[in-house]
């Protein structure tokens, strides 16, 4: 379970970089 909760936090992570990525644009 914890290699799970890791593995969506880091892709929820990257999807917020890359919405932030396409706001400074």
């Amino acid at each position: 379970a914890d290699m799970l909760t890791k593995v969506v936090t880091r892709a929820k992570f990257e999807h917020c970089l890359d919405l932030v990525n396409i706001l400074h644009i």
